[in-house]
């Protein structure tokens, strides 16, 4: 009888885990065509394509409709200290400092009517860009624009910005340009992909769009497609980093999810309906948050990697024991110069690591037990290890 129950207690166990292990609908808002966030602390809104933004205090277990003031769709949000700024779909900016109980205009400087599709902060300066009259800069927080077109043809479409140490980017209906000086001055660094979002991982920037991703660490000289495992007919609408992990979000297809730099993409949908249009993400904490033409959802980062298979991309080695206690041991087929990454299950770098020769230790006794990826990467390629520490 005792037996028995244990089984039941540990077949409850598997069963509840099973049931998290998916994204899970936000229950209590409504909010329908959730297309942009914003996140300070525990603070969180979300912009809808209904004229509407939701605002969590903590973390977004809880949301509440706060719209009051606004006139038109939120199509881009983002925070500047503790005030949330809004770009409306046709009637320039609006700000909140009270959480979005009210919305007031903070539009002097703007061309009016204006359709505003990406919003940015880079130091003290927010950068604005819309669908019909270029970039704008506030330095002040939004209360008064200036326009920053140097270098960029007029009228062009601004869709995403990327902020990459001092350098920003802007995807733009006219291929990708590049600002070295705070949009001052803008270059032309991609004319070929017409790129609706954008995201930075380290060095590297990303962008997403109808083709796939694309990924520069070079300053945007060159770029390379990321697509492997994507749908045949991508249409990336989202894109979002988050340690090592990089989430794309398509139309129809739901989110897909890259533990290795882009070489390869995995769909973890399970939990969202079929045909998924994910618009939008945000993360905070452990969780990342995407929003849908229907609902929002979130999901525990963590269980999304550690689901993902291991990888072999012309490298092969091999790690032991596993699970590891104090020590773990790296294994090549022969001599080679690479190096060995452990990762936490979020995909953050913990330690980098020269594999001297054929036999490597690495120091694992400091580490809290649970799952960790071990990235091995050589000039032939690279291979992803799953490795536990109990």
């Amino acid at each position: 009888m005792k037996k028995s129950l244990l089984t039941i207690g540990f077949a409850l166990v598997v069963l509840s885990n099973m049931a998290v292990a998916q994204w899970q609908q936000i229950s209590n808002t409504n909010a329908q065509y959730v297309q942009c966030f914003a996140v300070k602390g525990d603070t969180m809104f979300a912009g809808t394509g209904y004229q509407e933004n939701f605002t969590s205090t903590d973390g977004g277990t809880t949301w509440t409709l706060a719209f009051t003031g606004l006139t038109n769709n939120v199509n881009a949000l983002t925070m500047y200290g503790t005030k949330a700024l809004a770009g409306m779909n046709g009637s320039g900016i609006f700000a909140t400092t009270n959480n979005g109980a009210s919305w007031d205009s903070s539009w002097t400087g703007l061309h009016i009517p204006l359709k505003v599709m990406a919003l940015c902060v880079k130091g003290t300066t927010i950068y604005l860009g819309s669908s019909n009259y270029g970039l704008y800069t506030s330095t002040n927080g939004g209360l008064n624009w200036t326009s920053n077109n140097t270098g960029i043809p007029n009228y062009l479409q601004v869709y995403a910005f990327a902020v990459a140490g001092n350098n920003l980017f802007a995807a733009t209906n006219n291929g990708i340009y590049l600002s070295k000086d705070d949009a001052a001055s803008w270059t032309l660094v991609n004319s070929t992909a017409i790129m609706t979002n954008m995201a930075v991982k380290g060095t590297s920037v990303l962008a997403g769009g109808v083709s796939g991703v694309i990924m520069s660490a070079d300053t945007g000289k060159t770029w390379t497609t990321i697509k492997t495992g994507l749908p045949s007919t991508p249409n990336v609408a989202a894109l979002q980093v988050s340690g090592n992990a990089i989430f794309a979000g398509t139309l129809n297809n739901g989110v897909y999810l890259s533990v290795n730099n882009g070489a390869s993409w995995t769909a973890v949908n399970t939990g969202l309906p079929a045909s998924t249009s994910s618009l939008a993400f945000a993360v905070h904490g452990t969780k990342i948050f995407t929003g849908t033409a229907y609902y929002t959802y979130s999901r525990t980062i963590s269980e999304m990697i550690t689901g993902i298979d291991e990888a072999d991309q012309n490298m092969h080695a091999a790690i032991y024991p596993n699970p590891a206690n104090e020590s773990v041991t790296i294994e090549l087929p022969e001599y080679r110069n690479a190096i060995a990454e452990l990762l936490n299950a979020e995909g953050q770098l913990i330690r980098s690591v020269q594999l001297n020769g054929m036999m490597t230790q690495i120091q694992t006794s400091d580490l809290a037990n649970g799952f960790y990826f071990v990235k091995i990467s050589g000039p032939e390629g690279f291979t992803v290890k799953k490795l536990l520490k109990n």
